[in-house]
């Protein structure tokens, strides 16, 4: 008698084909992505004809090159981190024969000032900063946002209160942005009525931008993953209990099953990325309604177990 060809093993296979199909169409796509993305920054903004970090731009007697390497966002102290470096001082400064500095001048980034003069040893290197985030919140985690305001200016002479007179110096800047796992960052230089709007205080000698950052597409994909099994979780408890204690179908034989989704959640919950906060976004769509679902299901179901009448 032939054998009949059992249709179970179709599907069983079809949950692998779908699988091996989601698998291959993520991690192609990611690889492309990411080897086109092999270097370690990108650029964000650029006035200048430099193509690479570090490169020598020759701009003129009077411009000033300066690069910005945006390194950071800190939700915990709000605010971003960022290295300046100069990379051309104008011609007029220095005398051309000797390179000796024939007039000292100073660089304002944010907050931060650095003043270079012939004394100083070496001009070129590193300047770090902080800057404030002045839009963004935690709490609307994880589409959260967040921007920063940041002033650049250039001054001749050693300082604004030292009696002598001073000289705007003209900056063309390159910002470049590191190729950050969790965050995406775009520069935007402002218009002067932008500037005056946003910006308390002179900006008269100043360039104004904004540098905001936004969460990766990468980042949505296992933050998606884990609001999806969150919520797998709510139904799949609130369907058990539900049949359980209205619909008065088969009797528990132990409500351990509502206990551990009771620790699981909040466990599940804590590998976000980012360590946000309870109460955020992310919380109010779904981890708030599992806990609360949970926590009514594991009472009735607990109650009706040991109402549940004893078999004789």
């Amino acid at each position: 008698m032939p054998r009949c060809f059992d249709r179970r093993w179709i599907l069983q296979l079809i949950p692998i084909a779908i699988l091996s199909v989601m698998f291959i169409g993520v991690v192609t796509p990611y690889l492309q992505q990411q080897q086109t993305n092999s270097e370690a920054y990108k650029v964000l903004y650029n006035d200048t004809n430099a193509t690479r970090m570090g490169q020598r731009v020759v701009n003129g007697s009077n411009i000033l090159h300066i690069e910005v390497l945006v390194s950071g966002l800190n939700t915990d102290s709000f605010d971003m981190t960022l290295t300046s470096f100069i990379t051309y001082i104008p011609d007029k400064l220095v005398d051309q024969r000797t390179r000796v500095l024939l007039q000292p001048f100073r660089l304002m980034v944010g907050r931060y000032s650095t003043v270079v003069s012939a004394n100083s040893s070496n001009p070129y290197g590193p300047m770090p900063a902080q800057i404030p985030l002045v839009i963004g919140s935690i709490s609307q985690y994880p589409l959260d946002r967040y921007v920063a305001l940041l002033k650049i200016e250039a001054m001749t002479g050693l300082g604004p209160h030292t009696g002598e007179k001073a000289e705007k110096l003209d900056v063309r800047m390159t910002f470049y942005g590191v190729e950050d796992y969790a965050w995406d960052y775009h520069v935007k230089k402002l218009s002067d009525n932008e500037a005056d709007r946003l910006y308390v205080g002179s900006t008269e000698n100043a360039d104004m931008f904004t540098i905001s950052g936004s969460r990766k597409s990468n980042f949505y994909v296992y933050i998606g993953l884990m609001w999806l099994g969150i919520w797998s979780v709510t139904i799949a408890v609130g369907y058990i209990g539900s049949m359980i204690v209205i619909w008065d179908r088969k009797p528990v034989d132990s409500p351990e099953i509502f206990l551990t989704a009771l620790f699981a959640v909040p466990a599940f919950r804590n590998t976000a990325p980012g360590k946000p906060p309870y109460g955020c976004l992310f919380d109010i769509t779904c981890t708030y309604f599992a806990i609360t679902v949970i926590f009514i299901y594991l009472l009735t179901v607990a109650i009706k177990y040991i109402k549940k009448k004893k078999v004789d």
